[in-house]
C-alpha cells in the first residue's frame, strides 16, 4: 500500500518512475549492479564473518532474526521480507529520500537517507547490518543511476539473512 501510494503519487506529480531511477531504461543498469553488488556484499559478509569467528566472536549474532515458528508465517515472512518491504523501502529511503537529499551533494543524501533507515529498523543492539545496508543500498543507487539495483541488493540480503537466522 505504501508502495503503491508513493509511486501514485509520482504519477501524480508528473515527475514519473525516471525521477526515482525506476523508468525502463535503467533496468538493465540495475539487474547487472545489484546482482554484482549482491554477491560482492555477500563475499564481504562472509569474509567479515570468518574474521569474527576467528576473533571468537559470533557473527550470526549480529543478523539472527526472530522468525515466526509457525510454518505458513515463516513462508509469508520471507516473501514480505525478501520481496516486498525492500521494494517499498527502497522506493521510500533511495527513491525520495535520497534523490531529495543528493541535491546536499552525496556525503548528505548518503548519511541522512542511512540515518532515517536506521531510525525506521532500530534493532536492540548495534545497528551494523543497517547502518552497513543503508550505505549499500544508497551507493548501490548512486553508481548504477537505477533503484533496481538498491532493491535487489536489499531483497537478497534480507534474504541470506533471514536464511541465516534458520541455523
Amino acid at each position: 500500500l505504501q508502495t503503491a501510494l508513493l509511486l501514485g503519487l509520482l504519477r501524480w506529480s508528473g515527475a514519473g518512475l525516471d525521477s526515482v531511477g525506476l523508468g525502463r531504461s535503467t533496468w538493465s543498469a540495475g539487474w547487472r549492479w545489484g546482482l554484482t553488488g549482491a554477491a560482492l556484499f555477500a563475499v564481504a559478509a562472509v569474509g567479515g564473518g570468518g574474521l569474527l569467528n576467528l576473533l571468537g566472536l559470533d557473527p550470526l549474532a549480529l543478523i539472527r532474526t526472530p522468525l515466526p515458528t509457525a510454518p505458513g508465517e515463516r513462508v509469508l515472512f520471507f516473501i514480505i521480507g525478501a520481496a516486498v518491504a525492500p521494494v517499498a523501502e527502497e522506493v521510500l529511503f533511495r527513491g525520495y529520500l535520497y534523490t531529495f537529499c543528493r541535491r546536499w551533494g552525496i556525503s548528505a543524501a548518503l548519511g541522512l537517507s542511512t540515518a532515517v533507515f536506521v531510525a525506521m529498523h532500530l534493532p536492540s543492539g548495534l545497528p551494523v547490518t543497517q547502518v552497513v545496508g543503508g550505505l549499500v543500498f544508497a551507493l548501490a543507487y548512486e553508481v548504477s543511476g537505477s533503484l533496481l539495483a538498491a532493491i535487489l541488493i536489499h531483497g537478497l540480503g534480507n534474504l541470506a539473512i533471514f536464511s541465516l537466522s534458520l541455523i
